[in-house]
């Protein structure tokens, strides 16, 4: 695969896409939860201080006199402070969702079934989760766990598990029957386990008391963390996921805080005078988490016949992880059975938290099909970033055909860059080594699926 990838790179082009603009940013550290623009002034596009949101009682405002996350969420801003606040606010009008008391809360984060997850650090020690239909300042949790130190929390919805950082390790957890249960741990490589936050589809990135880390929930390993791997006082890190943009901060070398929030990739510095920074991230919302089970899927839905006698018209699938996230995306045909192990097109779906996302389609015959590695799947310009090469080759006539590759993105799939070929009986020597090469394995295994409709709609795949 490597052989004709290299041999026909001087042949293809690539296509070039227009860099996305970057986000706000949401800064907590003090009282106040406020927003600046990424670039430019401090001038604050919206603020919030637990003042703002009447339904927290007086006596507990006091509780977010020191925030320390600030998440944000669909329409929605999720709040935690070392003072014992917690707080789910609604941005367009500050009303406050939900509201409780936990001790020394560092972070939180939204769950599946209405729930939400919040690390109660030292002298706390847990992970304690609530119900969100239920708020007040002696709310009971529906289910806690002891971990020393608590400092950050994240939702898995791909493994459908939750991450929970402590002092000393990073918990993998599972809800199941109303109760959390640890399934792996994993001991810090070095102690004082601080910011946890997603840096990919499969790799969580962690701050500890002297460096900071890579930890892939896929290999099941940590690396060190190149841009920042021994820097002390990391407080947060945070990736802008449509730029690749990293914002973090440190404190300053006597406090928890500073003035000054920190850009790599490319670096830069900038200060907001007065300000006690604790945390910044991007404003980019995140998607209420659901069931992995109630993820729309195209291919569940029956397909009408366009036949005179109606019914229903079978389709094919291909299963395949284009992205390495571990979850299978798909390939969908558009033509019935009785054209489905001919050339066809394919609709490329991703699947994403808030469903199977289209990103393009593409035309192929089944059994001329393979799939790879993109080189620029881990790039840092995501926009720029392809998961994955489509390999097809498009018959013609019967000694020659159209030999190339898609490159899939994030909501991209790019033009069949290709050249003729001759393959097969009467074919040239070099023509039926890249069709072999290309066909008779597949760096990414998939599998072709076929539908099978009931009377009643229901679809089944084998």
């Amino acid at each position: 695969m490597k052989f004709f990838g290299a041999l026909l790179l001087s042949i293809f082009f690539g296509l070039q896409t227009l860099a996305a603009g970057p986000a706000d940013l949401i800064i907590c550290g003090m009282e106040k939860v406020f927003v600046v623009p990424a670039k430019g002034g401090g001038v604050s596009l919206w603020e919030w201080t637990a003042e703002s949101s009447p339904k927290i009682p007086a006596a507990m405002r006091s509780d977010f006199a020191t925030t320390d996350e600030c998440k944000p969420y669909e329409g929605c801003l999720l709040v935690t402070s070392s003072s014992g606040g917690v707080a789910l606010i609604e941005r367009e009008t500050k009303e406050c969702l939900f509201f409780t008391k936990v001790r020394n809360a560092h972070s939180a984060c939204l769950l599946p079934g209405g729930l939400i997850a919040v690390a109660s650090s030292f002298g706390g020690d847990q992970l304690v989760i609530f119900d969100l239909e239920k708020s007040g300042a002696g709310l009971a949790p529906k289910m806690k766990l002891p971990l020393y130190g608590a400092h950050g929390v994240e939702w898995d919805w791909r493994r459908q598990c939750l991450w929970a950082l402590g002092t000393e390790v990073l918990l993998k957890i599972e809800i199941k029957n109303d109760e959390a249960l640890v399934v792996e741990r994993f001991n810090l490589p070095t102690s004082g386990g601080h910011d946890l936050t997603w840096w990919s589809a499969s790799e969580l990135v962690l701050s500890v008391d002297h460096h900071c880390y890579l930890f892939s929930a896929i290999a099941k390993e940590f690396i060190p963390f190149r841009p920042l791997a021994d820097e002390e006082k990391v407080k947060s890190i945070h990736r802008n996921q449509k730029t690749g943009r990293m914002v973090w901060h440190r404190g300053a070398k006597e406090t928890w805080w500073s003035d000054t929030i920190r850009f790599g990739r490319p670096e830069e510095t900038r200060v907001l005078e007065g300000e006690n920074i604790y945390k910044v991230r991007w404003d980019e919302p995140r998607v209420r988490p659901v069931e992995i089970s109630d993820i729309v899927d195209p291919s569940l839905k029956p397909r009408l016949s366009i036949l005179e006698d109606g019914g229903y018209s079978e389709r094919s699938r291909m299963i395949v992880d284009l992205d390495g996230d571990g979850m299978s995306d798909m390939l969908l045909s558009g033509v019935p059975a009785e054209s489905a192990t001919m050339v066809g097109p394919w609709t490329v779906l991703l699947r994403r938290e808030e469903g199977f996302v289209k990103a393009g389609e593409v035309f192929a015959h089944p059994a001329a099909i393979s799939f790879e590695e993109d080189q620029s799947r881990i790039s840092e310009e995501l926009n720029k970033r392809r998961f994955a090469r489509i390999w097809v080759y498009l018959k013609s006539s019967g000694r020659a055909g159209s030999f190339g590759y898609h490159r899939v993105g994030e909501s991209i799939v790019d033009e069949l860059q290709k050249v003729e070929i001759y393959p097969g009986d009467g074919g040239t020597t070099l023509g039926n080594a890249l069709y072999e090469a290309a066909f008779r394995e597949s760096p990414i295994p998939f599998q072709i699926e076929r539908s099978r409709t009931s009377e009643e709609g229901k679809v089944t795949w084998q």
